[in-house]
């Protein structure tokens, strides 16, 4: 069995937060001959797990300065000032956040953890021989990390990115004077790295035009098989549910609200058996869209809750709402909670620009449908409103064995064999 060491800013074997991705290489690489060793700052391993984790503390920039102004730790900047949140996301506030981090947070909040790791790696790595590591980001700070490491002790490294960085498109919060220096510092880091691996194909492609030279693979991210729905009950309602983050209304559900007010004013749908739920982080801009579209009864906004809550209401719910980031740049952008909702085994509905991976996933596996068309979605869902009335159950033609190629076994299947390649390269 060889040692390899993990760098990755939050784990939890318990699979309710922090970084999945890393969560299933932890649990399925053994299978394939790797003992993983996880280098974290914030861990939750209460479970027996015969998993090694150290941990590396360290308090993020933004709580520091909220302890210097004597301001609750725990709660956002605009949370404390009553600031509702809006899709533009171009108020003076945002603007104001935006320079404090380009001046600050370099390359990211988390960048004092560089320094609390050096020292517990330092002895780490003295007492314990490593074949190879992996440094699973955002955030940045985790890929200088593992740079320092490569460096001093010469393991072959893996940088794996889980969103891109200086390339980021869609969801990029800096200036364009701080995209140069994120640029420059990205290829001077991953200059050191033997192999970078990322989440899809046009991400891979992108980072390959940057990296040049750089061996470059895209291994999608997957979902644990011990969470698939062993047969959980629907909800009494028709239930659409989309669970995590909007993004500021870079992820937005206005096709969904405009295609079920068609339907209502229509006369097909009741609104009395329909239910649009969302779990995540609140936005005060999904209330006035559903105002907006006449939906205020519809549409619940229930804030964060617990994975273990929100795999709950996925297996309850009659179809899942998915939405790209509706950028034509990023279609190479996975939603994390796609392969949640393979899992749940229910519809999904997918609302983005066709071409994306989303739309290729959904496509194999024949897990749900993809579009963006008001007249299409109104068909889709109709159909699926349809099969609710007539019995409860609206139908689902997921292949099993499609589907089951995004499993995270597969996917530490696919990083332990870019692992034998990096280590044999090496000697």
């Amino acid at each position: 069995m060889r040692n390899v060491l993990i760098i990755c800013y939050e784990f939890s074997d318990l699979n309710q937060t922090g970084a999945l991705r890393v969560n299933g290489l932890a649990k399925f690489l053994p299978n394939f001959g790797w003992k993983p060793v996880i280098l974290t700052a914030t861990s939750n391993t209460k479970t027996a797990s015969k998993i090694e984790v150290i941990e590396a503390d360290c308090e993020d920039l933004a709580t520091r300065w909220k302890r210097r102004l004597a301001i609750n730790t725990k709660k956002s900047i605009k949370e404390q000032f009553n600031i509702k949140t809006s899709k533009k996301q171009n108020n003076s506030l945002d603007k104001l956040l935006i320079y404090w981090q380009d001046i600050f947070a370099y390359p990211d909040q988390f960048s004092g953890w560089r320094d609390s790791a050096a020292k517990l790696l330092d002895e780490l790595i003295s007492g314990k021989h490593f074949d190879a590591m992996i440094s699973s980001v955002p955030p940045w700070t985790g890929h200088l990390i593992a740079c320092d490491i490569k460096k001093k002790y010469n393991i072959p490294w893996i940088a794996d990115f889980r969103d891109l960085w200086s390339q980021n498109t869609a969801a990029y919060e800096h200036t364009r004077f701080r995209r140069i220096f994120d640029k420059r510092l990205e290829k001077k880091t991953l200059y050191f790295a033997d192999t970078i691996t990322t989440v899809s194909q046009p991400h891979a492609e992108i980072l390959k035009q940057l990296h040049a030279g750089k061996k470059v693979c895209s291994i999608p991210n997957g979902f644990d098989p011990s969470q698939k729905n062993p047969g959980t009950p629907l909800s009494e309602k028709f239930t659409i549910t989309h669970t995590g983050f909007l993004y500021g209304g870079i992820r937005h559900p206005e096709p969904l609200f405009k295609a079920i007010r068609n339907l209502i004013s229509g006369g097909l749908i009741d609104p009395k058996d329909l239910s649009i739920e969302f779990y995540g982080v609140k936005e005060d801009w999904l209330e006035e869209d559903a105002r907006k579209y006449g939906l205020e009864t519809i549409v619940k906004s229930y804030g964060v809750v617990s994975r273990k809550t929100c795999i709950e209401k996925q297996r309850q719910s009659h179809m899942l709402l998915h939405l790209s980031l509706g950028n034509a740049k990023e279609k190479g952008h996975y939603s994390a909670k796609v392969f949640d909702y393979l899992a749940a085994e229910r519809p999904i509905l997918s609302i983005g620009l066709p071409g994306d991976v989303a739309d290729d996933l959904i496509n194999k596996t024949r897990s749900g449908f993809h579009g963006a068309k008001t007249e299409d979605l109104m068909r889709v869902i109709h159909n699926a409103y349809n099969e609710y009335k007539s019995k409860m159950h609206p139908s689902y033609n997921g292949i099993p064995s499609e589907i089951d190629k995004y499993s995270h076994v597969e996917m530490a299947r696919k990083f332990s064999l870019v692992l034998d390649k990096c280590v044999n390269k090496n000697n």
